[in-house]
């Protein structure tokens, strides 16, 4: 991607295509601190880098080939720190994937009403 602008642009339209509309935040309020993608019950906020620590790859790896059928998560843990505030960390195909089931249960929907 050439631009992070360019980059919201086409994360945006990969969330809208599991049939839930995502929608940037950041043309709107360009300049201003909002989100960069609103996707249901999600503020997402887009980071691309040339690359991804090779670890954060290997953690993944080992989630996979131990997942089985399940879903890989890494939950990534700081030393000393409350689990309440750690990460968890998963493939962007698997998130859109569990996302789009739960809202295809009859009677749950995104809305804040």
């Amino acid at each position: 991607m050439k631009t992070w602008k360019e980059g919201e642009k086409h994360i945006a339209a990969w969330y809208s295509e599991s049939g839930h509309p995502a929608t940037r935040r950041s043309t709107a309020l360009r300049g201003e601190a909002v989100e960069d993608i609103e996707w249901g019950w999600f503020s997402i906020e887009v980071k691309t880098r040339k690359t991804v620590p090779q670890y954060v790859h290997e953690w993944m790896e080992q989630a996979l080939h131990n997942a089985e059928l399940r879903t890989p998560v890494i939950h990534w843990h700081q030393d000393r720190q409350h689990l309440d505030d750690d990460y968890v960390v998963m493939r962007a195909k698997d998130f859109r994937r569990w996302v789009s089931l739960i809202l295809s249960v009859p009677g749950v929907t995104c809305d804040s009403d």
